[in-house]
């Protein structure tokens, strides 16, 4: 009886330890949640960003614009994004800069198709970066901006303000929300139908033997 059971138990403790190690072996390096999460939060939904002009009031009759696009992104610690402008427009100038702190690189590009490539900015995931351009006139359409991450293509619109999410942080956000939602429901249907607790000192013993 003794052995059968040392054996069950021997048993019991290897199946537990060697499927881990042999899916360890299999997956390698890889995250097993990694496909679920890219499905439901794809990378291509984990930029965010904002673009508004800037007027600036020359002492001359010349007249310039400033546009100012600001980035952030959660995809990997350090990622180059890069800027394309669409529709034409004259340069003037072009400055770069992200968050205080963190470490990164800047490079200007040119060349596109359907509007112009002008900057590459490296930055680390969860780390506000924009870009400025000084333009030599006001150009008559609304700019239009496009991040490039390799493959990945995301473009840029004007939302109301500076609270910058990605999707992928929104549709957390969210997803918390439902849950907090969804346990409050459950905890209210349940708890009026639940039967009250009786503490051990209000049992009477004599019932209790009786049973």
């Amino acid at each position: 009886m003794i052995g059968k059971k040392l054996l069950d138990l021997a048993k019991n403790w290897g199946t537990g330890l060697i499927i881990p190690l042999i899916l360890g072996v299999l997956i390698g390096k890889g995250d097993v949640a990694k496909e679920p999460f890219a499905k439901i939060f794809p990378d291509k939904d984990s930029i965010g960003g904002v673009m508004f002009p800037l007027s600036r009031v020359p002492s001359t009759k010349q007249q310039s614009r400033i546009e100012l696009v600001l980035v952030r992104h959660s995809m990997k610690p350090t990622t180059k994004i890069a800027f394309l402008r669409l529709g034409t427009m004259m340069l003037s100038d072009l400055f770069a800069g992200m968050a205080s702190d963190h470490a990164g690189a800047a490079m200007p590009m040119t060349g596109g198709v359907n509007g112009t490539r002008f900057l590459e900015l490296e930055i680390p995931e969860k780390t506000l970066g924009g870009t400025g351009l000084i333009l030599s006139a006001d150009p008559a359409q609304k700019a239009r901006y496009v991040l490039t991450i390799g493959d990945i293509t995301k473009e840029l619109s004007d939302p109301d303000d500076l609270v910058i999410y990605t999707k992928n942080e929104s549709r957390r956000i969210t997803l918390v929300h439902c849950f907090i939602g969804g346990m409050l429901i459950i905890v209210a249907l349940w708890v009026p139908r639940a039967a009250p607790l009786e503490h051990p000192t209000e049992k009477d013993l004599e019932d209790q033997q009786w049973v």
